[in-house]
């Protein structure tokens, strides 16, 4: 979908596990739902998007660079497990 300007809103569906790299870079998408069973979301994946919230589910595990910027982004909802494994990151590099 890289560069697809007619593309606003999108339903993955619920047997998808990863978010390609620039999956909808440079879209006009303003709406995702990102399904539980998603482990991992790409590098750039919405770069350059109109989304203004998002939902990361709490089996990603992986969030890949520059993965929401240059979005439109206000609101990220994390699930709890996600912002424990954040946390034990933070930690951990606090201590390295």
């Amino acid at each position: 979908f890289y560069s697809c300007s007619a593309l606003k809103v999108v339903n993955i569906p619920s047997g998808v596990t990863k978010i390609d790299n620039q999956a909808f870079y440079g879209t006009a998408l303003e709406s995702v739902v990102i399904p539980s069973g998603v482990t991992e979301i790409g590098r750039y994946a919405f770069y350059n998007t109109n989304i203004e919230s998002v939902t990361i589910p709490a089996a990603v595990t992986t969030i890949g660079e520059k993965a929401f910027q240059q979005s439109n982004l206000k609101t990220i909802e994390i699930a709890a497990l996600v912002r424990e494994k954040i946390q034990a990151a933070v930690d951990k590099f606090q201590k390295a």
